[in-house]
């Protein structure tokens, strides 16, 4: 398809494609013909994002292992993992790394550098799940064991995000 004065460069593949795949219209072996078509770099980072974005239980399985077993993944490609994986419209085939988030975070301060971990920590933090559950959850964190400063502070800032998030749903549900 075409469209007069649009130019489908490389980018705009991606885009799209990332797309299909985070609404499950792409397999991996369409995620492989594009990289196929695009060996850069760039293709390698984007064909993982369009991975990690598929709403099923392998693609979420695989950015989560190569997140936390490959201590060589670079950060940038950590950023596009991250990116793929924590979307807020997949809840259900994400609803087991809430807990899996929580598990790790210790191991993940403790074996990676600061700046990884603090983006880490931040991105999965798991927004999916929100509820008073997750928030109580949260709250245990903050108030058990001595914690790294750096991620009390995420924790802190995600735990602010999750709270307004409840409002907001409540006033929503009060049809304020």
């Amino acid at each position: 398809m075409t469209l007069p004065g649009l130019e489908v460069d490389t980018d705009l593949r991606w885009h799209v494609l990332t797309c299909l795949a985070r609404a499950g219209a792409a397999d991996d072996a369409r995620i492989e013909a594009e990289l196929e078509r695009d060996p850069t770099d760039l293709g390698e980072r984007s064909a993982a994002t369009a991975r990690a974005s598929r709403p099923d239980p392998d693609a979420k399985a695989w950015a989560w292992d190569r997140l936390l077993a490959d201590t060589s993944l670079s950060h940038t490609m950590s950023r596009q993992l991250w990116g793929g994986f924590a979307r807020l419209d997949q809840e259900e085939v994400l609803a087991p790394y809430t807990d899996r988030y929580l598990d790790a975070l210790d191991s993940v301060w403790s074996q990676r550098s600061l700046d990884w971990s603090i983006d880490f920590s931040a991105a999965m933090f798991p927004h999916w799940a929100a509820s008073p559950a997750l928030l109580e959850r949260v709250d245990d964190r903050l108030s058990g064991t001595e914690l790294p400063r750096p991620l009390r502070r995420v924790l802190l800032e995600q735990r602010d995000t999750l709270v307004r998030t409840l409002q907001a749903r409540a006033c929503d549900r009060a049809g304020r």
